[in-house]
């Protein structure tokens, strides 16, 4: 991987990384935010339903390119049940 990526090249790369996180079952997660940095490094963002899916992301990417850097900034949502009931009218 190269240490900058151009302009062009960095766009396709993050397209083509959204796409294999999208259509990997570890991860399946189409709504996922791919961008490429000036400095090459490959941020994700966005959320996932669990943390093995969170942690997936890495993983999958890697497997693209053992190369690259990735900044995993994608949250895992939070289906805590609030302490009190909703009300219905």
């Amino acid at each position: 991987m190269p240490e900058s990526l151009g302009s062009a090249e960095g766009v396709y790369l993050a397209a083509h990384l959204q796409e294999t996180l999208a259509n990997d079952p570890r991860v399946n997660a189409p709504e996922l935010r791919v961008s490429c940095g000036p400095d090459g490094i490959i941020t994700v963002s966005g959320v996932v339903p669990t943390a093995q899916r969170r942690d997936a992301v890495v993983e999958v990417i890697h497997e693209t390119d053992p190369e690259v850097q990735v900044r995993n900034d994608t949250t895992v949502l939070d289906l805590t049940a609030s302490s009190s009931p909703e009300a219905l009218t």
